[in-house]
């Protein structure tokens, strides 16, 4: 029920992000490689390699994941990695730092039910890796769904998210509920 609504609730407001998207895609942020934002990722199928997929949302948190790409690339030889970032800054550094442990470096798709069920079909990830509060309602359903897991690491919530979480209650639950392993910033951000 609770995902339902939510879509609803994409499918109401979609006038309004439409009009956001073509004015990224217009004004040049998200001109070049827009289609991956509605799931159409240059990712082949997997082959016979396990995937694993680590999305940050721009540089900060493209920084602090590099240890741990460089890590996995290090203890899971056999797995392919796929990185997404949610701006071109974001993409940016995670090619120019990353390129020599990571597989394949897409954008990170809308979290709309067809763009992210494209995405999961070609990327295929036994686990999927979220910095910080990148949780998509969509997306953790889908994976979950697919039998996959989910890691968030350093994860924290803003004093904004907290303030609207009495609102959103039941999506946070939702969403929390598809994580099967958290690493907070802080005590605060664990409890």
């Amino acid at each position: 029920m609770t995902r339902l609504a939510y879509n609803l609730f994409l499918l109401v407001t979609a006038p309004l992000w439409l009009v956001y998207v073509a004015a990224r895609m217009l004004g040049g942020s998200w001109r070049d490689r827009w289609q991956e934002r509605f799931g159409f990722v240059p990712v082949p199928p997997p082959a016979d390699k396990p995937r694993i997929w680590v999305h940050c949302v721009s540089v900060g948190e493209t920084l602090a994941a590099q240890p741990v790409v460089k890590l996995l690339r290090q203890t899971l030889p056999d797995y392919e990695i796929v990185f997404s970032t949610t701006t071109p800054t974001g993409q940016q550094t995670a090619q120019s730092s990353l390129r020599d442990f990571v597989d394949y470096f897409i954008y990170f798709p809308l979290d709309l039910p067809f763009a992210v069920r494209r995405v999961l079909r070609r990327v295929q990830p036994r686990m999927l890796i979220l910095f910080e509060t990148e949780l998509w309602l969509n997306l953790l359903t889908e994976q979950k769904r697919r039998g996959g897991r989910v890691l968030v690491l350093n994860g924290r919530i803003s004093d904004r998210t907290a303030q609207r979480a009495p609102k959103s209650r039941p999506i946070y639950h939702h969403m929390l509920r598809c994580v099967d392993f958290i690493c907070a910033q802080s005590p605060t951000d664990a409890a």
